[in-house]
C-alpha cells in the first residue's frame, strides 16, 4: 500500500514506510524477497525515463533490499537448509510450476490480464505502469516458489494476492 502511495505521491514518509514493511516481510518470509527485487527491475527497466529521481532511487532500493536478503540467505541460511528443501518433491520444475498453477486460481486470473497486458503494451496501445510491474512481480514471487519446489498452496498465496491487486486495477 505504501508502495503504491509512494509512486503517485513522492511522498518520502510514505516510501520509507514502504521499505520499512518490505524489508520486514522479507526476512520473516523468505519467498516475497523477488517481489521488491522484480517491481523495481520491471519499473526501473520499463519506466525508468518517466520517473523522479527520487522513485529512482526507490525502486533501486527496492532491489537492492532483495539482492541484500538473497545474499545473506545464501551464505548464512542456504548451507544448513539444502536438507530442508530437498524433502518437498521430486517432480521436475515444469512438472511443479504446473501443478501449483492449477492449484491457485488466482493465478489464472493474473496470466490473463498479464497475457491481455503484454499484448496491449507490445502493439503500443497502453502504456507500462505501475501495476504492470505488480503483475510480474507476482510471476517472479511464484517462479521462484516453483523453483525451490514449495508444493503448498499458502507458499503461493502472497503472490497470488499481489497478482490479484494488480488485476484488478486493469479490470
Amino acid at each position: 500500500l505504501f508502495t503504491c502511495r509512494f509512486m503517485d505521491s513522492g511522498n518520502w514518509l510514505e516510501g520509507v514506510l514502504a521499505l520499512l514493511s518490505i524489508n520486514y516481510a522479507i526476512y520473516c518470509y523468505e519467498t516475497i524477497s523477488t517481489i521488491p527485487m522484480a517491481l523495481g527491475m520491471c519499473t526501473l527497466l520499463f519506466r525508468g525515463r518517466k520517473l523522479t529521481s527520487g522513485q529512482k532511487w526507490f525502486q533501486g532500493l527496492l532491489v537492492g533490499s532483495g539482492l541484500l536478503f538473497l545474499a545473506v540467505y545464501a551464505v548464512v541460511v542456504l548451507p544448513m537448509a539444502q536438507s530442508f528443501y530437498q524433502h518437498y518433491g521430486t517432480s521436475s520444475f515444469l512438472a511443479n510450476l504446473l501443478k501449483m498453477f492449477i492449484a491457485n486460481k488466482l493465478y489464472w486470473l493474473s496470466f490473463v490480464v498479464l497475457v491481455v497486458r503484454a499484448v496491449m503494451f507490445l502493439k503500443r496501445k497502453a502504456a507500462y505502469t505501475f501495476y504492470d510491474s505488480l503483475l510480474l512481480a507476482s510471476f517472479a514471487y511464484f517462479a521462484g516458489a516453483a523453483v525451490l519446489k514449495l508444493n503448498f498452496t499458502y507458499y503461493y498465496n502472497i503472490g497470488a494476492l499481489v497478482g490479484l491487486t494488480a488485476s484488478l486495477s486493469f479490470l
